[in-house]
């Protein structure tokens, strides 16, 4: 019947043009091991650049383009001073600072610190020494993170005279504390002195950069400054826009430089997304910078890949002009070119994957 034949002529046209497909994948993958230096040389060349490109990608993604692990990040700021420039990144603030923007910008967000350190622990027989931070009671509450064990600072813990207590990082406590949950309660030793341990972190939190150890800090509230350095988180409320934000903190800096001009001479107050602070303006200009680079890197790259086939092809002539003798026509010529050409891609893509994860581990290395 009419319609079976053509249905059964067009089935036998795809089983053709698939059998086809196959047999020039095949052909493609002997052509590559045949010459395994070369097809070694373009993998290797197309490897790097993806590499370098995906790395890049990642880390701009880690930095910039993902959202921090906090509730409602977008109500999150970082607040500090800066010089003349205006190009610099923000400075952190004394504790007095701490306490007077806290007291003043109390209506329109949450105003918490802390100052990073180092920070020795001798409570067991090794004493080992981690990134740390004193932080004030409401820090944890104003980036919106809760203990997994345990309990969080309170105001009276911020108090001069107030018993030393301490936060631990999920690492900290499987890596020296065996993952005990008794580890609550316990009284370690911090820089000599005792403290008691009130509450273990979530896994893989950390704030604001690496650190293991969160002391409550004992904030100043007479005309006494302590030692640190406090970078200033702000949580605004919800029924605050971030121009008011920013003209109130303005408005605090303003008395504050009025309040003690030299000190504040030649500084302007900035308010900015909490992000910024993982990735202040230097490292954007930096990557930024880096990604274009690496983006040429590709470009030179898959040139010097399509030079390095393109002089292969044309070595092979005489093969292909065989082959178009025995009856080979154009688009299966293309197609073996097409199919060597995409397996060798695949092949570098495989290895640049996993160049850019090592690349990645290596970088996390360098955080901690």
């Amino acid at each position: 019947m009419p319609g079976i034949r053509n249905f059964t002529q067009s089935g036998l046209g795809i089983d053709r043009m698939t059998i086809g497909l196959l047999h020039e994948v095949r052909q493609a993958v002997r052509a590559i091991c045949a010459r395994p230096a070369f097809s070694a040389l373009v993998i290797g060349v197309l490897a790097a650049g993806l590499g370098c490109v995906v790395f890049m990608l990642a880390l701009l993604d880690g930095f910039a383009l993902r959202p921090l692990p906090f509730a409602e990040p977008e109500r999150l700021y970082q607040a500090g001073f800066f010089g003349d420039g205006g190009l610099g990144d923000v400075f952190p603030m004394t504790d007095q600072d701490l306490v007077a923007s806290r007291r003043q910008l109390a209506a329109v967000a949450d105003v918490a610190g802390v100052a990073r350190s180092t920070i020795n622990l001798s409570d067991l027989d090794r004493p080992e020494r981690y990134n740390g931070g004193h932080a004030s009671a409401n820090l944890f509450r104003t980036l919106g993170v809760a203990p997994i064990l345990g309990r969080d600072f309170n105001d009276t813990d911020e108090q001069p005279g107030a018993a030393p207590v301490a936060l631990i990082s999920h690492e900290l406590w499987q890596s020296r504390y065996g993952g005990d949950p008794a580890v609550v309660g316990r009284t370690i030793r911090v820089d000599a002195r005792p403290a008691t341990v009130i509450g273990v972190m979530p896994k893989d939190f950390s704030y604001p950069r690496r650190e293991s150890i969160w002391v409550a800090a004992t904030l100043a509230t007479a005309a006494t400054h302590d030692e640190y350095a406090y970078w200033l988180v702000l949580r605004r409320h919800a029924d605050v826009s971030t121009a008011q934000l920013d003209a109130a903190f303005a408005g605090w800096f303003a008395d504050a430089a009025r309040a003690d001009p030299q000190r504040f001479r030649g500084q302007h107050s900035r308010v900015e997304p909490l992000r910024d602070m993982v990735m202040d303006r230097t490292t954007r200009s930096m990557i930024g910078m880096m990604l274009g680079a690496v983006f040429m890197v590709l470009l030179i790259a898959c040139a010097n890949a399509a030079n390095l086939l393109l002089t292969r092809t044309l070595g092979r002539r005489q093969e292909l002009a065989v082959r178009v003798a025995l009856g080979a026509s154009r688009a299966r010529l293309l197609t073996h070119l097409f199919a060597q050409s995409l397996l060798l891609s695949g092949a570098a893509a495989i290895i640049a994957l996993a160049l850019a994860a090592a690349g990645l581990r290596w970088q996390q290395a360098l955080l901690r």
